[in-house]
C-alpha cells in the first residue's frame, strides 16, 4: 500500500496562542527536616523549612479561612464600595481568575492563567503584597496532557502552611508543588498524573490541597498501577486521597472511597477534631460524604447522599456535618439536597442522618453558618435560610440566576458575588437578609469566593482581582474559637494502625530505599516511629529487604512490582514498590503480560491473539457494578515510568478497527507531548495541550485505514531552552521514512515526562504492539 493513499500533503500548521486545619497543631509542631523524595528528584537540594512564625489569626491560609467554614472574626469591615471611587478598592486586571486567593504573612497568593490566548499559555501561582497588590513573584506551571479548556485553568486554589510560610498548589494538569512563600522557588513537586494516574477531564474539576500537621493532602480520581487486592486495586478508578510529607513530598499514605465512581469532583475537605477524634471530612465522587483519619487514611464513616459526585464542601459545627449537592437523589425523582450528619457515629450511616432536606440545589456554593442559621445559596442563586437543628426552611431571597462561589460571613455581614457578577453585602435579620449593597460588576463572572483578611475583602472574578478596603486599613478581630482538642495520647497507648512509608515508590535496579514505620492508636494519634526491634519486615516479589527496613531493588530486570510488609505485634502494614530500569525499553506482548507497573495499563488494556500474534487491545467498554456498559476511561492515557525522563523517543505499532463508520484515536506520549491519529478529524496531530486553541501544535492530513498496522514515532529534544518535537507515521511493513512527517518547536517547553500511550476507544477498539522507548542518541533516523 502506498503511503500517499494515507497522507495527503504532510502539512504543518502552527496555532497561535498554548488546610489549613487545626491551629493547635500548627502552634505546637516544630518544623520537619527535609528529605528528598525518590521520585522525582529535585533539581537542587531542598532548603530547610523556614523558622516557625507566630500564627496570625487574621491570615486566610486556605480558601475557606482559618476556621475552614468561610467565617471571620474580623470587625470594622467595609459595608459598601464604589467602582467609581478608586480610594475604596484596588484591582489587578491581569489577575482575573476562577480561583480563590489566600493571604498569609502579608502576602496574597493566587492561581491564574499565564500568557492567556497565546502559543505559550500555561498556569501560574502569583504572589503580591496583600495591601497594595504589588507583584512579589510568580511561578509558572505548564499545562499538558489534559482536556481542560483554558477558561477553566486555575480551578483549584493555593493553600498556605502558617507554620513554615510555604505554599502548595495543584495545577489543572496534575502538577503538585511546594513553593517557598518568600521567593516562589520550588521546594519539591510531584506529577500526580504520571506518577499516580490522576484523571484530568474537560470539566476542569481539580481538587484543593489541605494542610494537616506535618502533611499536605490532595485528592483526585486515580487510576494507578497494581490491579490485584494485594496491590490495593489501585489500577481501578476511585476517588482517593494522597497524604504527602509537607517538607519532602514523600507519600505517607494513599486511601480511597468506592471503586468506579460515576464522575470526578472537587469537594474540599474539613480537617479538624470532631467528637474527640481528628477527622478528614469531604464529599466523595461516589456521592457519599466521607470521614477518614487524616494521619492514617483509615475510614471512619460514610453517608450516602447523591447518585453522582458531590462538589460542594462540607462545614462542621460542633459534631454536626452539613453538606449539599445538586445531583439526582437516592430516593424519588428529585434533585438536590442538604444533609445534617452526626460525625460521632461510625460505619455506613445510611438512614442515620439528623435531617435531610430535599430539592435544595446546593451543588456548587458551600453552606455557611450565619449566626444561628444555616445559609445555603443554590445553583440558581437563591438564598435558602435553614434552621440547623431541624432543616426547616425558614427564609429565602432571590439573588440572581447562577451561583458558583461561596459567601463569606464577617463583621455581622455576608459578602458574596453571583456567577453573573452581582455583588451583595447582606445583613442577617433573623430568618431574612437585608441588602446593604447590590453592585453589578459589568462583565465579570465569579467562580472564586470572596475572602477576608486584615481589614480587607478580596474578590476574584474573571476580569480582575479586587481588594476592597483602604490600603492603610486598621484591622480588628475577635479571638478565634478554641478548636476542640483530642484526648491526651497517653489515654490510648495501644497501637491499632501501622503505616509504612513511603507508601508508593519507584526505583531503578540496585536502587535502595529505607522505609519508616509509624504506629497509631485507635483514634489515629501518632504513638511513635517503630523501633527496628519491633519490626518484622518481609518482601513479596523481587528484591531484598534488610532488618532495618531498607529495600534494595534487584540488579537486573524491571517493570515489576514488589510489596514491602512490616509486622509489629499483631499489626501489619505494607508499601508498594515499582522497579523500572533505565532506557532503552522494548515491549513485545508475545513474551509476557502487560507490565503491572504501567499507570492505567491493565484495567484498560487486555492481551488478545490477532493473526498469530499476542497484542494489546484497548477496551471499548469498562464494566462497573453500577454500569455494565460504562464508557468512562475509554478515553485515557497510560504511563510507563518515571516523570523525570527527557531526550528520548517513543515508538509503537497501532491497528485500528471500525464500528458503525467510526474509528478510534490512538498515539504515543513523550515528555508531555502527544502524537496521535485523530480518526474523526482525519489528521495526525502533535500537541501538548489539545483542548487549547492557540497552544503551540502541528498537524498533517491523514486518511486512516482499518486492519493495517501503523508505526508511530515521537522524538523530543531539549535544545537551548526550547523543545524540538518531531513525529512520523508509516506502515509497519515498509521501511522507516527518513523525513519527519510533522514537527514543531515549543518555546515554553515541558522539560521531562513519562513515556506513554494515548487511546480513545469509546466507539471501537484498537490494537497495539512493539513498543520501544529509546534515548535519542540511540535512535536511527533521528
Amino acid at each position: 500500500m502506498n503511503m500517499d493513499s494515507h497522507f495527503l500533503l504532510a502539512r504543518r500548521r502552527w496555532r497561535p496562542g498554548f488546610a489549613w486545619a487545626f491551629l493547635a497543631p500548627w502552634l505546637a509542631t516544630a518544623a520537619s527536616a527535609v528529605a528528598q523524595p525518590a521520585e522525582p528528584p529535585a533539581a537542587s537540594p531542598a532548603p530547610p523549612p523556614p523558622r516557625p512564625a507566630a500564627i496570625d489569626p487574621m491570615d486566610w491560609p486556605n480558601w475557606r479561612g482559618p476556621q475552614q467554614n468561610s467565617t471571620s472574626t474580623e470587625t470594622g469591615l467595609p459595608e459598601k464600595w464604589d467602582l467609581a471611587d478608586e480610594n475604596s478598592y484596588r484591582k489587578r486586571s491581569d489577575l482575573g481568575t476562577r480561583s480563590t486567593p489566600i493571604v498569609m504573612r502579608g502576602k496574597l497568593y493566587v492561581l491564574v492563567r499565564d500568557k492567556p490566548g497565546t502559543p505559550d499559555e500555561g498556569e501560574k501561582v502569583v504572589c503580591v503584597d496583600a495591601a497594595t497588590l504589588e507583584q512579589k513573584w510568580e511561578r509558572r506551571m505548564n499545562v499538558y496532557l489534559t482536556d481542560v479548556p483554558d477558561t477553566r485553568v486555575g480551578w483549584s486554589a493555593v493553600v498556605g502552611d502558617p507554620e513554615t510560610g510555604r505554599v502548595y498548589a495543584q495545577g489543572v494538569g496534575g502538577l503538585f508543588c511546594c513553593l517557598d512563600g518568600e521567593t516562589g522557588e520550588v521546594v519539591w513537586q510531584r506529577n500526580l498524573l504520571e506518577q499516580f494516574g490522576t484523571i484530568s477531564t474537560y470539566g476542569g474539576r481539580t481538587n484543593f490541597p489541605v494542610m494537616f500537621e506535618d502533611t499536605v493532602l490532595i485528592s483526585a480520581i486515580l487510576v494507578g498501577w497494581g490491579d490485584t487486592p494485594e496491590y490495593d486495586n489501585l489500577a481501578r478508578p476511585a476517588h482517593r486521597f494522597m497524604a504527602f510529607d509537607k517538607a519532602s513530598g514523600e507519600i505517607r499514605w494513599l486511601a480511597g472511597t468506592t471503586l468506579s465512581p460515576p464522575d470526578t469532583n472537587y469537594s474540599t475537605p474539613v480537617a479538624k477534631v470532631v467528637g474527640g477524634e481528628a477527622q478528614l471530612i469531604f464529599g466523595g465522587a461516589d456521592g457519599r460524604v466521607w470521614s477518614l483519619q487524616p494521619r492514617t487514611g483509615k475510614p471512619l464513616w460514610n453517608f450516602p447522599l447523591s447518585r453522582r459526585s458531590i462538589n460542594a464542601s462540607p462545614i462542621v459545627e460542633g459534631t454536626t456535618v452539613y453538606c449539599g449537592h445538586s445531583e439526582e437523589n437516592l430516593v424519588g425523582s428529585t434533585q438536590g439536597a442538604v444533609a445534617a450528619i452526626d460525625a460521632t457515629l461510625r460505619g455506613d450511616l445510611a438512614g442515620k442522618e439528623k435531617w435531610l432536606a430535599y430539592t435544595l440545589m446546593a451543588g456548587k456554593s458551600s453552606p455557611v453558618m450565619v449566626g444561628d442559621r444555616l445559609w445555603v445559596v443554590t445553583d440558581g442563586a437563591k438564598l435558602q435560610i435553614l434552621d440547623p437543628q431541624t432543616g426547616e426552611l425558614v427564609g429565602r431571597k432571590s439573588l440572581g440566576t447562577v451561583m458558583r462561589s461561596t459567601p463569606v460571613y464577617a463583621d455581622g455581614k455576608a459578602y458574596l458575588c453571583t456567577n453573573t457578577g452581582i455583588w451583595y453585602v447582606l445583613k442577617p435579620q433573623g430568618n431574612n437578609a437585608e441588602v446593604l449593597q447590590r453592585l453589578r460588576l459589568g462583565t465579570d463572572q465569579s467562580d472564586g469566593s470572596p475572602i477576608v483578611s486584615h481589614g480587607r475583602i478580596y474578590l476574584p472574578t474573571s476580569e480582575a482581582l479586587y481588594c476592597i478596603g483602604p490600603k492603610d486599613a486598621q484591622p480588628q478581630a475577635g479571638p478565634l474559637p478554641t478548636p476542640e482538642q483530642e484526648p491526651p495520647v497517653e489515654q490510648d497507648s495501644q497501637p491499632a494502625t501501622i503505616v509504612v512509608s513511603p507508601y508508593d515508590v519507584l526505583l531503578k535496579p540496585r536502587e535502595a530505599k529505607k522505609f519508616t514505620v509509624r504506629l497509631y492508636n485507635s483514634r489515629g494519634q501518632l504513638l511513635r516511629e517503630a523501633k527496628p526491634e519491633e519490626c518484622a519486615f518481609r518482601v513479596e516479589g523481587p528484591g531484598e529487604l534488610a532488618a532495618d527496613g531498607t529495600y534494595t531493588a534487584p540488579p537486573r530486570g524491571g517493570h515489576v512490582g514488589a510489596l514491602v510488609y512490616c509486622k509489629a505485634g499483631a499489626l501489619e502494614g505494607k508499601a508498594r514498590v515499582r522497579i523500572v530500569p533505565p532506557l532503552p525499553w522494548s515491549f513485545d506482548f508475545n513474551k509476557g503480560e502487560i507490565p503491572i507497573t504501567w499507570i492505567g495499563g491493565r484495567v484498560r488494556y487486555v492481551l488478545e491473539d490477532l493473526d498469530g500474534e499476542r497484542v494489546a487491545k484497548k477496551l471499548d467498554v469498562l464494566p462497573t457494578p453500577r454500569d455494565p456498559n460504562n464508557k468512562l476511561g475509554t478515553r485515557s492515557q497510560l504511563f510507563m515510568g518515571p516523570s523525570d525522563l527527557s531526550n528520548y523517543s517513543t515508538q509503537a505499532d497501532f491497528r485500528l478497527t471500525e464500528k458503525n463508520g467510526r474509528l478510534p484515536d490512538c498515539g504515543v506520549i513523550n515528555s508531555g507531548y502527544t502524537l496521535v491519529i485523530r480518526s474523526g478529524d482525519k489528521k495526525l496531530k502533535l500537541y501538548s495541550w489539545n483542548a487549547h486553541d492557540h497552544r503551540t501544535s502541528a498537524e498533517a492530513d491523514l486518511d486512516p485505514q482499518i486492519d493495517v498496522w501503523y508505526r508511530l514515532k515521537l522524538q523530543v529534544k531539549q535544545v537551548e531552552g526550547k523543545a524540538e518535537v518531531k513525529g512520523k507515521l508509516w506502515l509497519r511493513d515498509q521501511a522507516e521514512p527518513q523525513d519527519w512527517t510533522i514537527q514543531m518547536t515549543d518555546a515554553s517547553p515541558i522539560p521531562s515526562g513519562s513515556p506513554g500511550i494515548y487511546g480513545h476507544s469509546q466507539e471501537t477498539v484498537f490494537y497495539m504492539d512493539n513498543i520501544a522507548v529509546t534515548p535519542n542518541d540511540e535512535v536511527a533516523g533521528g
